[in-house]
């Protein structure tokens, strides 16, 4: 059979080329569209700093100076069963002390029993392990724009005299994550330069467990007993309904690039077989049964597919270094990955769709009357 398939594909070699064109362009521009759903997500999920769902913010304010070793207290009772952030604590750090140049840099306290499912990008380094996240050793994890800015370098930043050995890096420049020019540090290390003159601050608790509701109320709770604070919770939805828009808005729009693509597909293997229907018409007639009709097709079909998918493969390789030379500031091209799975999850898509399409054509052309085209061969 497979002889018989490469015959017909090499007496018809101008058609099949152009079904071959016609699929390679297809499965390159569904394979792009699924990296770019995907990147369109993961920024979404790194600027709300995890999934929604599973986080609460809750702001307290004072109209005197926040004792935050109390509420650092407070919360760390509640670091068994929650990622916990701290954050509202930032420092002047002079960049140029003849020409005053400074910048303000945010501090976050960080706590958690278990890595949460979202942390930080971690670009050199590694992020907090549990136990050093509640420790006391002067270690610090600082944002790519710390570094850049000559706030602090890979080995150590210096807070306002302390010195802290950083032991990771995190945020892509390109993503534009607005953790880069954060320093975080385990929420035992806080300098004590750094504890007054504190009137706001944001406790964010992260929970993968599906009880972050109820840990929210009983910190909220705890916290409202101290008559001296003001203390509110952030309602993160609604804050984050642009992003959650414009994710909603790309998953529609690479839903329709992929219809559109499965439309051209299901278009070329009907031209397929147009062009092959005498063919068919005549093993009909010589009695060739509609499950080895399908098997030809099929095969041809696959040959074509797994070759189209290679040449996909390589105008990925070819062209996407060149898009993120040129388009990175027009697109957020930089963020698409040369992946090979894009193309095999596409690629499997194809083949059952070319199955699909092969089973129904063949039936059809057995449920027709074919005495006239028999009569014309």
């Amino acid at each position: 059979m497979l002889t018989l398939i490469l015959k017909n594909l090499k007496n018809n070699k101008i058609y099949y080329f152009l079904i071959l064109l016609g699929y390679v362009a297809t499965i390159f521009t569904m394979s792009i569209s699924a990296s770019l759903i995907k990147i369109s997500k993961d920024i979404t999920i790194d600027f709300n700093q995890g999934d929604l769902n599973k986080q609460r913010i809750i702001e307290v304010n004072s109209d005197k100076n926040i004792d935050i070793d109390k509420i650092i207290e407070v919360t760390r009772k509640f670091s068994i069963d929650n990622a916990i952030t701290i954050s509202g604590i930032s420092y002047r750090k002079v960049i140029d002390k003849y020409s005053d140049e400074s910048w303000i840099v945010p501090v976050e306290l960080v706590t958690f029993n278990e890595i949460p499912s979202w942390i930080p990008k971690v670009v050199e380094g590694q992020y907090f392990l549990p136990e050093q996240s509640k420790g006391n050793k002067k270690i610090a994890v600082v944002g790519t724009g710390v570094i850049l800015n000559g706030i602090g370098n890979e080995s150590q930043i210096d807070i306002l005299g302390e010195k802290f050995n950083v032991i990771g890096s995190v945020g892509k420049i390109q993503d534009f994550s607005d953790y880069l020019g954060t320093v975080f540090l385990p929420i035992n290390c806080l300098p004590n330069q750094l504890k007054n003159n504190i009137k706001t601050i944001k406790i964010k608790l992260y929970n993968d467990n599906g009880t972050i509701e109820q840990q929210k109320e009983l910190l909220l709770n705890e916290l409202r007993t101290n008559s001296e604070l003001y203390v509110n919770e952030i309602d993160v939805l609604s804050n984050n309904e642009e992003y959650y828009s414009q994710l909603c808005r790309n998953g529609i729009l690479t839903l329709l690039i992929w219809i559109i693509a499965i439309a051209n597909i299901s278009t070329l293997i009907y031209f397929m077989i147009s062009k092959n229907r005498r063919n068919l018409v005549v093993s009909i007639a010589m009695g060739m049964s509609d499950r080895i009709l399908i098997k030809q097709l099929f095969y041809t079909l696959m040959i074509l597919s797994i070759f189209s998918s290679l040449i996909a493969l390589i105008m990925q390789y070819m062209l996407i270094p060149l898009l993120k030379n040129n388009l990175t500031r027009v697109l957020n091209i930089s963020q698409i990955r040369i992946s090979s799975l894009n193309i095999i999850i596409v690629l499997v898509g194809i083949i059952i769709i070319s199955l699909i399409i092969a089973i129904l054509s063949v039936r059809s052309i057995y449920k027709e009357d074919l005495s006239k085209e028999l009569k014309n061969d």
